[in-house]
């Protein structure tokens, strides 16, 4: 059985330590969703169209999806620690160079380290709370973990918007970003990687998976890990293409709201997300059943997708609240971590853990330039001081992609992914043992 601390003091060291990982998640997200408030600014003053924006923004992609595999990897091979606080540095950098950047190029390359960086932010914070905490919390746990991105996600919207309008969008990113550097030795000097107990188990397991030689390969064999993928890239495509790029622009040439209103109205679905994350873990525990609040998350999302898109014009309530449940229906992104965790042995959990939030980060490489590319072919070629006018049609061509994939991962998730929830939760690695797997799962 899992033999960990069952004392006050343990849990709140265990809890500063993952907090302060989450903190670099929450940092990455604020960096992110940037391109979002400034999408008027970059086009006015770089001359771009909706294409040239869409592919600027998704350079933080084309890094972050292929290095998910190689930090899943590096996390079961050496000390969380030091990588999270390197990686951050390296995001802070990506930040950095893109303030300071005059030409499309330079905002590629920004964007391309901020994603770099930004590839280890929620992999290490998971592969933490495995060390910290019994498994048996992870599925609530992970949820909190994103809400740390909701969180980072609104600081980077309605406070960044107002920062941008009284200072500047490059002065604006380039505090952000020397607030990056002062986080990366914050987590240097403070986060620890095992609690003592923990640690002599986690080697011993690790040692033992280096002898089997499994790792990746054990991990990719199974099919499960590619439904759990396929399904958390499609339940986070409404987020990299409607939260994160074109659905504040969306709202204001809707309504007529200015940046500022539809970045504080925007702060509903990044609380949706962030109040449904652990809610997802908890309510999946008390039914019993993963899948069940899976496929309820992409029924919820396919129905506030219309309502938000397609449907009637709301009023500034009503829209709130489509915004808060459109933003609910993503939280099933952190119960399928929950996923990859009942499914994988511990030794292997960072690179699984990798894999799946490579799935996750493709949508964003993947449907930007696809979003972006389906607007400018609705778009009539007006302009407006040189920067594109786009109509409401025009957008929802652009969105039309959403109610799409919630069907699609609907057939995934009823018809090809299996239920990993195990009510007497798994033993865990005693010492010298191995981890017990569901019966429906892959031995490994």
């Amino acid at each position: 059985m899992e033999n960990f601390p069952n004392h006050w003091r343990y849990y709140a060291r265990a809890g500063f330590v993952c907090f302060l990982a989450s903190l670099f998640y929450l940092y990455d997200f604020v960096l992110q969703v940037a391109p979002s408030v400034i999408t008027h600014d970059l086009m006015g003053e770089l001359g771009l169209g909706a294409t040239g924006l869409g592919i600027i923004s998704a350079f933080f992609f084309y890094a972050y999806a292929p290095m998910q595999i190689p930090a899943g990897l590096s996390y079961d091979k050496f000390s969380p620690r030091y990588i999270i606080a390197l990686a951050t540095a390296v995001c802070a950098l990506g930040g950095l160079f893109f303030s300071l950047g005059h030409s499309a190029f330079a905002l590629c390359l920004g964007r391309f380290l901020t994603g770099a960086g930004a590839a280890f932010s929620f992999i290490g914070t998971l592969v933490l709370l495995t060390h910290w905490f019994p498994k048996r919390y992870f599925a609530v746990l992970a949820g909190v973990v994103q809400f740390m991105s909701c969180l980072g996600s609104i600081l980077g919207q309605a406070p960044l918007a107002r920062a941008v309008q009284s200072a500047g969008w490059r002065p604006s990113i380039f505090t952000i970003s020397c607030i990056g550097f002062g986080l990366s030795v914050l987590i240097l000097l403070c986060v620890r990687d095992y609690p003592a107990h923990a640690k002599k188990r986690t080697t011993t397991a690790k040692r033992e998976l280096s002898g089997k030689r499994l790792g990746l390969w054990s991990v990719t064999k199974d099919s499960q890990t590619w439904a759990i993928g396929l399904y958390s890239l499609i339940v986070w495509t409404p987020v990299v293409i409607f939260a994160e790029l074109w659905g504040v622009p969306y709202l204001m040439q809707t309504y007529h709201y200015s940046a500022s209103m539809v970045s504080a109205l925007m702060v509903w679905y990044w609380l949706g997300m962030g109040i449904g994350s652990p809610l997802a873990g908890w309510l999946s525990n008390i039914l019993k059943s993963r899948k069940k609040v899976l496929s309820s998350c992409l029924i919820l999302g396919l129905f506030f997708v219309y309502l938000v898109a397609y449907g009637p014009v709301l009023s500034y309530v009503s829209l709130s609240i489509c915004l808060f449940f459109f933003g609910l229906s993503a939280a099933g992104q952190s119960l399928a971590f929950a996923v990859v965790q009942d499914r994988n042995n511990p030794a292997t959990v960072g690179t699984a853990i990798g894999i799946n939030n490579m799935f996750v980060v493709v949508s964003g490489a993947i449907f930007q330039p696809i979003a972006s590319m389906l607007l400018s072919s609705a778009w009539n070629g007006q302009k407006l001081h040189g920067v594109p006018v786009f109509n409401v049609q025009d957008y929802q061509v652009a969105l039309a992609v959403l109610p799409i994939l919630f069907v699609l991962g609907w057939f995934i998730v009823r018809f090809w992914l299996k239920e990993t929830f195990v009510a007497d939760d798994f033993v865990g690695i005693a010492e010298g043992g191995s981890r017990a797997v569901p019966t429906n799962a892959v031995p490994l």
